[in-house]
């Protein structure tokens, strides 16, 4: 992630700083990598995020925990991994120390139920984040920027009068859905497309192909296929997200996604685990009969 401005640059220029980046599985072992010789109640393999949730899962609790991994980095499929200055970056030649390539970036929901573990399990005390500023989606041929409050909607220039009502209106529908679930179980199963190209039921259609559209690609975020059902649910948890942590329904780790599994391995090491990396398990070995 940049610190100041954003640099802009091609997918071509990218992949020519993800194939500088140097072979961190080649890093040597130190001479002194012996373990100690001690019983252990669970030995996890790999540091996922999955894998390093489980890890301090069993920590907190008291348990014994070997935690290995082949590589020399955290994460996994999950790291963010820094540039190398040495290496030929291209336009990040010069910035190179404010980067990091995240393999898995993820964009996390404030009432989320990840968000919701890392406050319950002061996992959170760990990590940093960045509420997204806004939004964009590529409609009609070019960006344009989401409006996902109330003042967004009244501020945008991307909407008129008569949209900025209808889709406050409807909006405010989807936060309470579920208590209104009778006035479309006809439509429950169906495409949440065709729910909108309806809405209000039973009445004059007042969301126009332009509302809808961003209602389902760019708030639900769903596939055209999606059941209505489905798709209110999600509509109405990218809008409770907004307001928890200001006016954005999404954070960012601040130094990537990779920071979420090293924060459960933190924690799991404060309550006794034991980590070694750039080790992996060889055999088991188990009794006969």
């Amino acid at each position: 992630m940049t610190e100041d401005s954003a640099v802009e640059v091609s997918y071509e220029e990218i992949n020519l700083v993800c194939d500088s980046l140097p072979a961190l599985d080649d890093v040597p072992l130190a001479k002194d990598d012996t373990l100690p010789d001690t019983e252990y109640d669970a030995i996890i393999v790999g540091t996922g995020l999955v894998e390093s949730i489980l890890s301090a899962s069993l920590s907190r609790i008291g348990k014994n925990v070997l935690h290995l991994d082949e590589n020399t980095f955290y994460g996994g499929e999950w790291a963010a991994l820094p540039l190398n200055g040495s290496s030929p970056l291209g336009p990040f030649q010069d910035k190179w120390r404010r980067f990091n390539l995240d393999k898995s970036p993820k964009l996390l929901y404030a009432r989320g139920a990840l968000v919701d573990l890392l406050v319950q399990s002061k996992v959170s005390r760990y990590l940093e984040f960045r509420g997204v500023d806004r939004t964009l989606s590529y409609i009609g041929g070019k960006m344009v920027e989401v409006p996902c409050s109330a003042s967004d909607v009244f501020n945008s220039s991307l909407l008129s009068l008569l949209e900025k009502n209808v889709i406050k209106r409807f909006l405010t529908y989807c936060l309470k859905h579920d208590q209104h679930s009778a006035d479309y179980k006809d439509f429950a199963d169906r495409p949440y497309k065709e729910f909108l190209a309806c809405w209000p039921l039973g009445k004059k259609p007042q969301l126009s192909a332009f509302l809808q559209r961003l209602v389902l690609h760019s708030i639900a975020m769903c596939g055209e296929e999606v059941s209505t059902c489905d798709g209110l649910n999600a509509t109405q948890h990218y809008l409770n997200s907004i307001g928890r942590y200001g006016n954005t329904p999404f954070l960012w780790p601040m130094y990537g996604s990779g920071e979420l599994p090293q924060a459960f391995c933190r924690m799991s090491a404060v309550f006794g685990g034991v980590f070694v990396l750039h080790r992996t398990l060889k055999m088991v070995l188990v009794p006969s009969g």
